[in-house]
């Protein structure tokens, strides 16, 4: 799905990042889907990487939701992650320190998940690796 950049920055102005953030944390499991989803389609954009995304907590409950129950949530939140743990992103700090990479693998390893969800685990792990210091790697 494709959002354009004056799109997704109308959701931005309208308040969508911290109702994105909220959303995480809600009992609903197609509501913590659909937050994942917003935050993969709003953090395509470096300048929304580089300033609403940034201040926003999102590292420990994305974490978090890599071991969600509900089947779908969790390779959503792989593939938010994913965008959100680029080099130049200021959250790949806290998401590797967070402990997200342990969650990754163990999506990426399981072979009774979708395919998708084992892909965003895979390019999530690739992105972290991706001109990051031994130490990273090792993880």
């Amino acid at each position: 799905l494709a959002v354009s950049t004056s799109t997704a920055q109308s959701v931005v102005d309208a308040g969508g990042v911290p109702l994105a953030s909220s959303a995480l944390g809600s009992a609903s499991p197609p509501v913590r889907f659909a937050a994942c989803t917003l935050i993969t389609h709003l953090s395509r954009s470096v300048r929304n990487l580089r300033t609403c995304l940034r201040d926003t907590r999102l590292a420990a409950p994305l974490t978090s939701l890599l071991q969600d129950p509900a089947s779908d949530t969790d390779g959503a939140a792989a593939g938010a992650i994913c965008n959100l743990i680029l080099d130049f992103s200021p959250a790949k700090t806290d998401l590797i320190e967070g402990g997200c990479l342990t969650g990754l693998a163990r999506l990426a390893m399981d072979e009774s998940r979708a395919e998708t969800v084992r892909v965003n685990a895979v390019w999530a792990l690739r992105n972290a690796a991706y001109v990051a210091q031994g130490g990273v790697k090792e993880k």
